[in-house]
């Protein structure tokens, strides 16, 4: 990882700007322009080092539900059945693990019934049982990742203050995540392609986000 984008990871897991043109004051305090920021991002994520760029919405606090599941999966069929968990757009954060459960993956969907209805379709398309661990108490650590320049990694606190609490989502808010839940558009005006799914102005989806 080279110098630049390790400052990026470093100072912008949180906090990205909300203005018509985020890119540019984040590509200026990094040396560089907006598309080459853009650039960097892209490769980090086809790379792996990203496994996403843009916003985290917590279910649980709008009204929807949020487990962590598991799978026991034969390895001659592992390659098939991660093909049919991540095709589900429930579905986030799959790993493996060497252990008799060795596929975990967190589900987050709309509504509890959403929830038990995803765990039920994913039993019946892989034809194996899923093991449903649900979050019984939240513990906040507040903690950013911090890679130094020989790639080792720590942890700092989340610098600045800390938004916690549920909230009452309408139907914009429900299409402001759609519209970002795989990620932001990685162009230089990334709110008003929001706006443009939304069918709103920018100014309402910066203050909504």
């Amino acid at each position: 990882m080279d110098e630049i984008a390790r400052q990026f990871i470093n100072r912008y897991q949180g906090g990205f700007p909300l203005t018509e043109f985020p890119f540019a004051p984040v590509a200026d305090e990094l040396g560089i322009n907006s598309n080459e920021l853009i650039s960097l991002i892209r490769n980090l994520l086809d790379e792996g080092l990203l496994s996403r760029f843009g916003p985290l919405y917590d279910a649980a606090s709008m009204g929807g539900s949020i487990t962590l599941a598991a799978l026991s999966v034969p390895e001659d069929r592992y390659d098939e059945v991660t093909e049919i968990v991540n095709g589900l757009t429930e579905v986030a954060h799959n790993c493996q693990r060497e252990h008799q459960l060795n596929m975990w993956f967190v589900i987050a969907t709309e509504t509890p019934a959403s929830l038990q209805d995803t765990l039920a379709r994913i039993e019946q398309k892989v034809n194996l049982p899923v093991y449903d661990f649900p979050k019984l108490q939240t513990f906040y650590l507040g903690l950013w990742l911090q890679i130094d320049a020989d790639g080792g990694v720590s942890t700092r606190p989340v610098p600045g203050p800390v938004k916690q609490g549920g909230m009452v989502i309408d139907e914009l808010d429900r299409s402001i995540v759609q519209a970002t839940q795989a990620g932001l558009p990685l162009q230089t005006a990334p709110y008003s392609e929001v706006a443009n799914y939304c069918n709103c102005d920018i100014g309402t989806v910066i203050q909504r986000m």
